[in-house]
């Protein structure tokens, strides 16, 4: 063990504690706050769909950050492990290599491929204890912590998903398949402590390696908060999750009879980074996820010229009664020509300013209506106020109206 420095008992000195505590073998990772960066976040990694990263990150330009783990829980075929295939090639996308942990024999190379995966830059490994993925991840963390001396530019950027927890089992749960062993409750106990050991043992330094962990769960029958039903193999994943989302399904159908998907609703049990919202996006039987999808319900026309109605030309608009004029707003479109948009709330129509003219549902979610520009102005007026943390400023404003409401609720009682 390193000596420790002494420390002048006579005038107090926060820096000669700090440089002392830093001595202290195990501890060389703790620093003065202002100029740590251990869990830094230095950048988000999208997942494929601009309003989950909003549900994740309070901005439609975030997503995963890259120094924290996240969990997914759902029933069979609610999207968990489709949302790791474009976390996957998200991050390959802005250089990551990944580390995928398969308990349960569910994907090979053409799952991988058929989302436009780069499967020469993906460790593909089957797993099936809770003690061979803790050897895995501890392992992994060693190794890229040997490249901490680089820039944080030159290091490698590694993504880890363990798809599933649940299906991870225990050696003695092995061992009695075979000998024969004790009531399965008993191997449950087992499970749920070696899981807890092993976010105890792996979550603070995959965030010092600066490694991302997606994990995903199954969904049992139990006293939680949603439907009755709960994660399994007990709180050590969850307590080790900065976010942790519970996902439903609904059948998507077209012409009310074709099923083309899924519509996903995440539920936010748990999560750090923005207020919890519930979101909604669509998951497709053959290709991967519209990134537009679950934009509809923040658009309008006062926030980016976009919204649910009919448009008119300057003739079309001289030949209206004056009462109908009057509903309708004046616009220029990209070409200059002046427009006239009514908002219409159960128009199966859209009218999108910058295109000048109206849209079917179906031409909704392209890039040439949401444009950079649309988008910007979306996550500025509609997204951020509703996702993002308020800043302490605001938090003070929330306040004042609250002691405001207690004293006006207090006069009104005292003069009855």
């Amino acid at each position: 063990m390193a000596k420790k420095k002494s420390i002048s008992t006579d005038v107090f000195d926060f820096v000669a504690l700090d440089k002392m505590l830093s001595a202290i073998d195990g501890l060389e990772d703790g620093s003065i706050l202002t100029d740590n960066t251990f869990a830094t976040i230095d950048h988000w990694i999208p997942t494929g769909n601009y309003i989950f990263n909003a549900q994740l990150s309070g901005t439609i330009y975030g997503g995963y950050a890259n120094t924290r783990s996240y969990g997914f829980a759902g029933d069979p075929g609610a999207g968990k492990s489709f949302l790791c295939y474009n976390a996957v090639k998200q991050a390959q996308e802005i250089g990551y290599t990944i580390v995928y942990v398969d308990t349960e024999g569910a994907a090979d190379k053409n799952t991988f491929l058929n989302f436009g995966i780069n499967t020469d830059k993906v460790r593909y490994q089957p797993c099936k204890t809770v003690g061979q993925f803790k050897k895995l991840a501890m392992e992994l963390i060693d190794y890229v912590k040997k490249f901490k001396h680089l820039p944080i530019e030159d290091r490698p950027r590694v993504l880890l998903v363990l798809d599933s927890v649940s299906m991870l089992t225990t050696q003695k749960e092995l061992d009695d398949a075979v000998t024969g062993g004790k009531e399965e409750t008993m191997d449950m106990g087992l499970k749920a402590k070696q899981l807890r050991s092993l976010f105890r043992a792996i979550t603070l330094d995959l965030s010092g390696a600066k490694i991302p962990m997606l994990m995903t769960h199954h969904l049992q029958t139990g006293g939680g908060p949603y439907a009755g039903k709960t994660t399994s193999g007990g709180k050590g994943p969850t307590f080790s999750c900065s976010a942790e989302l519970y996902l439903s399904k609904s059948q998507l159908k077209e012409d009310g009879v074709t099923k083309t998907g899924v519509i996903i609703t995440s539920r936010p049990q748990k999560t750090r980074f923005c207020v919890p919202q519930e979101v909604e996006f669509h998951i497709p039987y053959n290709g991967v996820m519209n990134k537009y999808v679950g934009l509809e319900k923040w658009i309008s026309w006062d926030i980016c010229g976009i919204d649910r109605g009919k448009v008119y030309d300057q003739k079309e608009y001289n030949k209206m009664k004056e009462a109908d004029q009057a509903k309708c707003q004046e616009f220029v479109d990209q070409d200059g020509e002046v427009g006239f948009f009514e908002y219409q709330k159960t128009s199966l129509r859209f009218i999108v300013k910058h295109l000048g003219k109206s849209i079917f549902p179906r031409e909704l979610f392209t890039k040439e209506v949401f444009t950079k520009e649309v988008l910007d102005m979306l996550d500025e007026k509609a997204i951020q106020p509703n996702f993002k943390l308020p800043e302490l400023s605001d938090s003070d404003a929330d306040l004042e109206v609250f002691v405001e409401d207690e004293e006006e609720e207090e006069d009104t009682l005292e003069n009855m």
